[in-house]
């Protein structure tokens, strides 16, 4: 048995030989915030940059360009989610040459 960090489970690193450390059903259950006076053991939440998209199972980080682009990007496939039905319109329509 090997022994990590808790800061390296579920960061989207796969750090143990068995994959145990990014898991599924342990990586869906971390909480996103502790309570104030929390101290027990606790998954940590990836951060990610300003601009970035947080994955919906709180495992990755995705760059913009690949949310809505048709490729779940994320685990959970959060980056391609219902708020992506209007993008492809919003995309084309700001690729359309507008004649005054």
């Amino acid at each position: 048995m090997t022994c990590i960090h808790k800061r390296f489970l579920c960061d989207g690193n796969v750090d143990c030989a068995d994959r145990s450390d990014e898991d599924a059903k342990i990586c869906s259950k971390k909480p996103k915030k502790l309570a104030p006076g929390n101290f027990r053991y606790s998954i940590q939440t990836k951060r990610c940059p300003a601009t970035w998209f947080f994955c919906g199972d709180g495992t990755n980080c995705i760059e913009p360009r690949y949310v809505c682009d048709h490729s779940n990007d994320c685990r959970d496939g959060s980056d391609e989610g219902e708020f992506c039905r209007g993008w492809d319109n919003m995309r084309r329509n700001a690729h359309d040459k507008v004649i005054h």
